[in-house]
């Protein structure tokens, strides 16, 4: 099946040249477009919001502690309501469960008060990984569907360590691949594939599943077709584990040296995925690759993956070897991190923990355009198919784009309805409403309580410091568990601003008379 290369229209090398930096300049100007119109400043929450401020603990102590940065922690020494779960490094610092690979490249970005360029960075290099997948493939079909066919624009933004182990990885694989897509053969390259894939685990552990399913692959397709395995694919695997290995190990020796566990914090904080409750599980998985629990899913986001990989699987005589141990590389995969990923996100449209092995469709566009299936109009039937979906795809990317604009103006309006003072302690019992403060955990003390009746606690051990109360506009606990507790201590007021919206603010003033 055929689909026109557009730089081939171009006989001249000089036009040639030409078109290529006016398509990428295109792609650039596009990425960060979309990245500036999502308000970066505005977006943090969550992961990301952790993220900023485990760079910032880092940088506060001298590159010293890995002590996540907490201005509460005067008031809450144990972290028992800082935003998320903490743990303990051996050598009794605070940590969060987020790779500190991720913390150096954020570091500098903090240190220069610049937060939101982590994610123009990760724009950036998302408009890398597009070139690599041109570099590979030679089909501008390919970044055209990456951009406008797949979430990986707004993962790569979302989620820095996403967007570097992703890269790193397709990095690696344009070592281990030659010009014709087949398994390259020099031993060097062999061995820096595996060692970028190494340095990746770093980042992302579904690296570690998605390199095991790698070998498993190589081994099975030439058994299965040959009934042997001939000594190429031995010495290649082995020097391509060689270097993943290297890496691999050192990542398993710093988190056992600094962490006490194998693979790091951030499989330790998600011990709950060895206990398999199977109705949560198959919702998990539903949501993971359709939908489900408010999120679109792998193939619910994009389903063109389904349709290049089964009509792989429908020609499959007619692909190289090459592909075929991709598709299978990707299958158990894709198995695996359903069974193994707490699919708990709250906002993770197109699941991220696919975005390191979602190279495989996009290496399969260049399958699907050399097939030949008989007379050219069901050429155009399918092509035809495959667009349709793609632009379903670009229909919900554009909604997500959307979406992800709107949540940072929500954002905005509800930190810039809170009258954030140096001098005061905010307090909220409520998940939801922590998350949405952003940035200004930097600079502002901010508790997240268990329940209101931590409150009591709270107050008691800290009897001079005076509180701001922020609570949804549908529960009121915390503040009437403060009238009913402390009001012959405190002056408690209700603060009334225009446009606050989602939350209400009530102030606690020590020492009334």
């Amino acid at each position: 099946m055929k689909i026109g290369n557009l730089s081939d229209k171009f006989k001249s090398p000089r036009a040639r040249s030409f078109f290529n930096v006016v398509f990428f300049l295109c792609i650039f100007v596009f990425c960060f477009s979309t990245t500036s119109y999502t308000l970066p400043k505005s977006s943090f929450a969550a992961d990301s919001l952790v993220k900023i401020l485990q760079a910032k603990g880092w940088v506060e102590s001298g590159f010293q502690s890995q002590t996540v940065h907490y201005l509460g922690k005067s008031i809450d020494p144990a972290y028992k309501y800082f935003l998320i779960d903490t743990s303990t490094s051996r050598s009794g610092e605070k940590i969060t469960p987020f790779p500190f690979a991720n913390t150096i490249i954020t570091a500098p970005f903090v240190a220069f008060g610049f937060p939101e360029g982590i994610i123009y960075l990760s724009a950036f290099i998302f408009f890398l990984y597009l070139i690599l997948l041109l570099r590979i493939t030679k089909l501008y079909l390919t970044p055209i569907a990456t951009i406008f066919g797949t979430p990986l624009l707004h993962h790569f933004i979302s989620f820095s360590d996403v967007s570097i182990a992703a890269t790193l990885v397709l990095f690696g694989i344009t070592f281990l691949l030659t010009e014709d897509m087949s398994f390259n053969k020099n031993q060097p390259r062999l061995f820096i594939s595996g060692a970028l894939m190494g340095i990746a685990c770093w980042y992302r552990p579904e690296v570690i599943i998605l390199t095991s399913c790698f070998l498993f692959s190589n081994f099975l397709i030439p058994l299965i077709k040959t009934k042997t395995i001939e000594k190429e694919v031995v010495r290649r695997s082995f020097v391509f584990s060689f270097g993943f290995l290297i890496l691999f190990s050192a990542f398993i020796a710093y988190n056992w040296v600094h962490y006490d566990s194998i693979l790091g914090p951030r499989v330790e904080s998600n011990r709950s995925i060895l206990l398999f409750d199977w109705p949560t599980k198959f919702g998990s998985i539903r949501s993971l690759l359709i939908n489900g629990n408010g999120r679109v899913g792998l193939f619910g986001y994009s389903a063109w993956y389904l349709f290049v990989i089964g009509f792989c699987l429908w020609n499959w005589t007619k692909i190289r070897e090459t592909s075929q141990i991709w598709i299978i590389t990707f299958l158990t995969n894709l198995t695996l991190v359903c069974i193994f990923t707490p699919n708990d996100s709250n906002i993770d449209w197109g699941s991220r923990y696919f975005t390191c092995s979602a190279f495989v469709p996009l290496l399969l566009l260049k399958e699907f355009q050399q097939i030949k299936i008989g007379k050219p109009i069901f050429q155009k039937f399918f092509l035809s198919i495959l667009g349709i979906l793609i632009l379903y795809s670009l229909n919900i990317n554009h909604k997500v784009i959307r979406t992800m604009r709107r949540i940072s103006l929500q954002l905005t309006q509800i930190q810039s309805s809170i009258p954030w003072s140096e001098s005061k302690v905010f307090v909220t019992h409520r998940n939801n409403i922590a998350n949405t403060f952003g940035l200004n955990y930097l600079n502002q003390t901010i508790l997240l309580l268990s329940s209101v009746e931590d409150l009591n606690k709270v107050v008691l051990e800290n009897q001079k410091v005076n509180f701001v109360l922020i609570e949804d506009v549908t529960d009121n606990s915390l503040s009437k568990y403060a009238r009913e507790h402390f009001q012959d201590r405190y002056s408690i007021t209700e603060i009334r601003k225009e446009r606050i919206g989602l939350i209400q603010l009530t102030e606690m003033i020590s020492g009334k008379k």
